[in-house]
C-alpha cells in the first residue's frame, strides 16, 4: 500500500492494482461494477495509441496496460467505502481468475 510521509499529503489521482496473468480483468471490472463500485484500466499505453502509435515494441508497457485496474482513490473516501471496495475486490478477484 502507498505510505505517505507524515509532513506531506497525497495527490493521487489513482489506485492502480497489477492483476496476476491468470486474473480476467474484465470479469473482475464488471463484478465490481455490478456492485456500484467505478474502476477503470488505469493509464492509457501511450504506444498504442493513434497520435502516439509507434511500430517499436513496448512489451512491459502492453502487459502493464491489459492488467492495471484502477479502483477509487480520493480524499473524500471514508473508511467504510474502502472497506466495501476491499472486500468487492477481494471477492471479484477469486471470481476472476481463470479456471
Amino acid at each position: 500500500l502507498p505510505r505517505v510521509q507524515p509532513d506531506r499529503t497525497h495527490a493521487w489521482q489513482s489506485y492502480l492494482g497489477t492483476l496476476d496473468p491468470a486474473v480476467d480483468r474484465a470479469k473482475v471490472a464488471a463484478d465490481l461494477r455490478a456492485q456500484g463500485i467505478g474502476c477503470g484500466h488505469g493509464t492509457w499505453a501511450c504506444h498504442q495509441q493513434p497520435v502516439y502509435e509507434t511500430r517499436q515494441p513496448c512489451p512491459v508497457s502492453a502487459d502493464l496496460f491489459a492488467r492495471n485496474l484502477a479502483i477509487p482513490m480520493h480524499a473524500e473516501l471514508s473508511m467504510d467505502q474502502v472497506e466495501r471496495v476491499a472486500e468487492a475486490l477481494r471477492g471479484a478477484l477469486h471470481q476472476g481468475v481463470a479456471a
